[in-house]
């Protein structure tokens, strides 16, 4: 399980380019399923509450749900022709582009200058990909964490 939620977070280190990222986050939300339908063979089905680890699996597919949902959204944005003009992303674009100031974003068949104010709609992928890895994360180790705490009180 633990290794499920670390690949669906890799989900957002795969570039878009690579044309993999939809697929893997896809076969994971697959893998979840075989996961949950062998789970629920395997555990007993008279209680009376539900078990810890069906919740904490059902949880875990709702994230890689809405993982696949903001995997779609950043690759659509990747391959949207044309240029952004939200001040929201040109603020996060100058944040961090700050450490790497040496290396030249990457364009399509036209040139930008450094001075050049425009964001392309890959540079707001960009950031999209880095926010969801890092909301992703967050939620991911908290229900894991949670899930673990739970179970320590419980046995």
């Amino acid at each position: 399980m633990v290794c499920l939620s670390t690949l669906n977070l890799v989900v957002f280190r795969i570039p878009p380019e690579s044309g993999e990222k939809i697929s893997v986050s896809v076969s994971i939300l697959l893998s979840y399923g075989i996961y949950a339908t062998i789970a629920s063979t395997t555990l007993p089905s008279n209680s009376e509450s539900p078990c810890l680890f069906s919740i904490y699996l059902a949880i875990l597919i709702s994230i890689s749900s809405v993982s696949v949902i903001a995997t779609h959204v950043v690759v659509v944005l990747h391959h949207k022709v044309g240029s952004c003009d939200w001040k929201m992303f040109n603020q996060w674009l100058s944040f961090t582009t700050e450490t790497t100031s040496e290396v030249e974003p990457y364009c399509d068949d036209r040139e930008r200058s450094k001075s050049e104010k425009s964001l392309l709609w890959k540079d707001v992928a960009i950031i999209l990909d880095r926010i969801f890895f890092a909301v992703f994360f967050l939620v991911t180790l908290l229900v894991t964490m949670t899930v673990f705490i739970m179970m320590a009180k419980y046995r």
